[in-house]
């Protein structure tokens, strides 16, 4: 009698077990894309740092163009006559 229940504890601590590793699986698989997403989106950020501080430059260079081109227009109705 004593030996059944004690079969049955042990199936209850076996099925516990299952369960946990179970879980701990999901959660390492989920720890893993997790790692995998951190990596892509520092490479996203990394890359899209590289193309604001280009896209400085270019602001200036296009800033100096209309300014120029502000001034050619200016001076279209002179240069025609």
């Amino acid at each position: 009698l004593t030996f059944s229940f004690k079969q049955a504890d042990l199936k209850e601590v076996m099925d516990r077990l299952a369960s946990l590793e179970e879980q701990l699986d999901a959660s390492m698989k989920e720890k893993v894309r997790l790692e995998h997403e951190v990596e892509v989106c520092t490479q996203k950020l990394e890359r899209a740092e590289k193309l604001i501080m280009g896209l400085g430059g270019e602001k200036t260079r296009w800033t100096e163009v209309a300014a120029t081109l502000g001034g050619k227009y200016n001076n279209l109705t002179g240069d025609m006559l």
